[in-house]
Parts: C-alpha cells; sequence; structure tokens
C-alpha cells in the first residue's frame, strides 16, 4: 500500500543514521519532498521502521529509512521485508536506478545496502556537514 507524507516536523524514530548532521538533514528533506512514497513496517500495532524514497528527477529513486530502537529484535525479517519492498518498488514504477548515501565508517550502513542489494560506486570526498567522506551506494538496470 502506498502512503504519502505530508509537512512532517517531528521524527520520533531513532534515524539508522546515528548522529551524522548530513544525513540527518537530508533524510528530512526526503520526507518533507512532496513526492515521497513511504511505508511502514509494522509489528502487531506497533511500527517498528519507516522507509520510503522519492524521484531525484526521472527514473532515479532516493532511498531514506528511519527505524525504531525494536528494529534490531527483527533484524533477519526487515531486511527480508526491506528487499522485497524494494523488489516491488523497483517494478511497479519507472525506475532505472536507485541510492543512497553512507557515511565513510558506518560499516552497520554499508552492510545495510548491501544487503538490499545496492552497491558502492564512489567516495564523496568532504561531503558531510563536517568534512567526513560518504560512500554512495546504488542498484542500476
Amino acid at each position: 500500500m502506498f502512503a504519502r507524507i505530508g509537512d512532517i516536523e517531528v521524527i520520533t524514530p531513532k534515524s539508522i543514521y546515528g548522529t551524522d548532521e548530513t544525513i540527518k538533514a537530508r533524510c528530512i528533506a526526503a520526507i518533507r519532498h512532496p513526492e515521497t512514497i513511504a511505508y511502514t513496517l509494522m509489528v502487531g500495532d506497533t511500527p517498528i521502521a519507516v522507509l520510503g524514497g522519492y524521484f531525484v528527477y526521472p527514473g532515479v529513486w532516493e532511498l531514506w529509512a528511519l527505524m525504531g530502537e525494536l528494529v534490531h529484535n527483527y533484524a533477519r525479517d526487515v531486511v527480508k521485508a526491506c528487499r522485497a519492498l524494494l523488489e516491488a518498488v523497483w517494478a511497479k514504477l519507472d525506475i532505472r536506478r536507485m541510492q543512497a548515501y553512507a557515511p565513510n565508517d558506518s560499516k552497520a550502513l554499508k552492510r545495510w545496502f548491501e544487503a538490499l542489494g545496492l552497491m558502492p560506486e564512489g567516495r564523496l570526498k568532504n561531503y558531510g556537514s563536517e568534512g567526513q567522506d560518504f560512500i554512495l551506494y546504488a542498484r542500476a538496470r
């Protein structure tokens, strides 16, 4: 099911991106983007994650995710659900490329993106708010 996120001002889940200000800013901008398509992962009546993406321009979809504290209790199932969701989105929307960014020193995010089928493409030097390097991950047709 598709859901749209409008003008969200308060983000309560813990970001998978940690405390990095660059990624926080990108994630907030993504959620506020008027074309964002978002999905909520639930365990019973409890939301444990929100993820989605938006078109940077036609055919190029940028991914974002916010993960709650409980997501680690369901890590394997979350990866399976997210992979299935991305496959469905890939098939339904006219996407030729999905992409996301990770701080160079975030091993957890690198594993996460690779588990979702994204591969590292290149280093963005001094990309972060404090001059840290980032890695661009992507999947392209």
